[in-house]
């Protein structure tokens, strides 16, 4: 763990990682976060989304990223991609329905 502020700074410089490389390394030694910010950097939303997904269900483990629901509602709504709502209205629904609701009904602005 002590390697992880050289890592957080490597990925908040320029640079050019394979995240298809990286990944299973990542996930290997829980190195979850990190993973996230990339995913956030390069701008995979699907990936970033699948990734906080694993974590709200425990089948990854990380206590670097703070409540990844949250982080799923607050990106759906913000984005407003029809394609994420979509495909996880119904995974969100079960986790939290009010908000999910809240989010995936908003009208998109005009």
């Amino acid at each position: 763990m002590e390697k992880l502020p050289d890592l957080n700074a490597l990925i908040d410089q320029p640079n050019s990682v394979v995240l298809s490389e990286v990944e299973p390394d990542l996930i290997k030694t829980r190195h979850i976060g990190v993973l996230c910010r990339l995913y956030q950097k390069s701008g995979d939303d699907p990936k970033l989304v699948e990734t906080w997904s694993r974590l709200v269900d425990g089948t990854l483990r990380d206590s670097e990223v703070q409540d990844p629901l949250s982080r799923i509602l607050d990106l759906i709504a913000e984005r407003k991609d029809k394609s994420l709502i979509q495909k996880w209205t119904a995974w969100l629904v079960k986790k939290d329905a009010d908000r999910a609701l809240k989010v995936c009904t908003r009208s998109p602005p005009v």
